[in-house]
């Protein structure tokens, strides 16, 4: 009796405090929707706090400060991304939201369907019950967030919220430790956190969302720890934060994550002075071992617990190279065309003038240049060949393309670096217009339009989906009939088994002297209710206007 009433205080304590979490500390609940106007707002006062920064640091000089501000709107900037739609996004948020909800009662069992009472594809991942379609660790991070903020739109993306922000730290820090120049650095970590790119993949409007953002920060987090390597004594330990990164995008996406080890292969091989050390070697061998040892466990587990749904998981993986998965098509220079997409027009002639001031400067070392330039070519060619082709695929060398952007705009001000007043304010005010071209607030502000018709028919549909258990008695029933797709966020938001389709009679009858009760969407558009439902009791039409 003791321990039952202990272990009922500790859920009622554990309860209490989500509720403050929810209501005062993580995320005030918004009471009206936010729309362009508000986004306007937003967007001005993060360009007001990165403007603080850059002033702080080329007119100041304190370069901690600077950052500190830089880190500041970069936080403020995400957590409004991750507010700014109350619903879950089609194209992958909603897969990975409710994934990542089922994760929180079954950690160790990825789940779209729980309980999937008609009979489902196992190779179709938008409608099976286990879950093997993308590797776990950015979804028991949603879980995980989810557990302690509540099952929420929010909730899910504070993890990318949150290693958006580590990674402006990381760019800064990166550059520092590479092109040993802050002004290279500030530069590139206001890039980084004004991207619109990055931005929206955060909050889930863009496909591959968090998923992404997961997987280019860990990269990111194997790239600066190679950084960290050379610059230290501390070689074994840095060696395994290395391998630990480099397991974790593993864990995330998939084997494109051993690309440091590659760049810290060809930089060896460039030295005379370490290509023939052994221990140079071995430590690269430990972190390969470290990365094995954090994805293998994971890939043993479910070859063994889910045999069947594990070997059409990584046949899909090897799909990729070879057909154009779900027409996702391309040419080979599809990347290299994305670059205008994931960064801007504009900056592309910077690229060209980055990786020539990098090669042409003497204070840094031209074969740690040479190894990551060479690794990022080589992560361009190969999905330049695959014949999948997907705007994100490139998106994890984002930490090293906002570098070389920052170094191309580094050098064209330093031809007015003589002119020591001229150059601060020449420096302050182009950056803050490269940031701002970065940020593209008008594409953000179109989204959250009243005229855009996508965001005005989520808004309806999910206000509906959300309020469902107060309006009908919709307890123990099997809902059919959704838009499509849209059984999805249905389940997300309350725990039901839903369909987007309706299903033939033969299929129907076996669940219904289960005991199961049926339930479903009046005819919305095309999708019109068959005469045979009505032959089954207390059959539920729910009438409300899905659009």
């Amino acid at each position: 009796m003791y321990a039952a009433g202990t272990s009922s205080q500790c859920e009622n304590c554990r309860n209490q405090l989500c509720m403050v979490f929810n209501d005062y500390i993580a995320f005030p609940k918004i009471s009206s929707v936010l729309y362009a106007q508000d986004v306007s707002i937003a967007l001005f006062i993060a360009v007001a706090f990165v403007a603080i920064s850059l002033y702080i640091h080329f007119f100041k000089g304190q370069y901690r400060t600077a950052l500190f501000f830089m880190l500041a709107a970069g936080f403020g900037l995400l957590l409004f991304m991750a507010c700014v739609d109350p619903y879950l996004h089609d194209w992958d948020e909603r897969f990975h939201a409710l994934v990542a909800k089922n994760l929180m009662t079954y950690p160790l069992k990825p789940m779209l369907r729980i309980n999937p009472v008609l009979p489902y594809h196992t190779e179709d991942w938008m409608t099976n019950h286990i879950w093997l379609h993308k590797e776990p660790l950015f979804l028991w991070q949603m879980a995980l967030a989810m557990k302690i903020f509540g099952t929420n739109e929010v909730a899910l993306r504070i993890p990318s919220v949150l290693m958006g922000m580590i990674t402006i730290f990381l760019i800064y820090d990166g550059t520092r430790l590479w092109l040993k120049d802050r002004d290279i650095a500030i530069i590139a970590a206001l890039l980084y956190t004004l991207s619109y790119y990055h931005l929206e993949l955060t909050s889930g409007l863009l496909s591959t969302d968090h998923n992404d953002v997961s997987f280019a920060f860990y990269i990111a987090l194997s790239l600066w720890g190679f950084f960290k390597f050379l610059h230290s004594d501390r070689k074994l330990f840095w060696a395994l934060f290395i391998g630990c990164a480099i397991g974790f995008a593993v864990l995330t996406k998939w084997l494109s994550g051993f690309v440091v080890l590659g760049l810290w292969g060809l930089y060896l091989l460039q030295n005379k002075k370490y290509r023939g050390q052994l221990r140079q070697w071995k430590r690269i061998a430990v972190s390969f071992g470290i990365a094995l040892l954090t994805f293998l466990p994971w890939q043993i587990f479910i070859y063994t617990r889910f045999p069947a749904e594990y070997a059409l998981s990584k046949n899909d993986y090897f799909k990729h190279l070879f057909e154009a998965v779900e027409d996702h098509a391309g040419e080979w220079w599809y990347h290299l065309d994305q670059v205008s997409v994931l960064y801007g027009s504009f900056f592309i002639p910077f690229i060209l003038f980055g990786i020539f001031s990098i090669l042409k400067n003497k204070n840094i070392s031209v074969s740690l240049s040479v190894s990551v330039l060479a690794a990022l070519a080589i992560f361009y060619l190969f999905f330049s060949f695959t014949l999948s082709k997907m705007p994100s695929f490139t998106y994890p060398m984002s930490y090293l393309l906002w570098i070389i952007i920052a170094a191309g705009i580094n050098y064209v001000l330093n031809f007015f670096k003589k002119y020591r007043q001229t150059y601060r304010w020449v420096s302050f005010l182009v950056v803050l217009s490269a940031g701002i071209y970065a940020l593209n607030p008008t594409a953000i502000k179109d989204s959250r339009s009243y005229t855009n018709v996508y965001r005005q028919t989520k808004l309806h549909n999910t206000a509906i989906y959300k309020n469902l258990p107060t309006k009908w008695e919709v307890k123990d029933r099997v809902i059919v009939n959704c838009k499509p797709y849209e059984d999805i966020e249905l389940m997300f938001y309350h725990n039901l088994t839903a369909y987007c389709w309706h299903t033939e009679k033969y299929l129907l009858d076996p669940i219904v002297k289960k005991g199961y009760k049926i339930a479903a969407f009046s005819d919305h558009g095309k999708q019109l209710i068959p005469e045979h439902f009505f032959t089954y009791p207390d059959i539920l039409v729910l009438q409300e206007d899905i659009r």
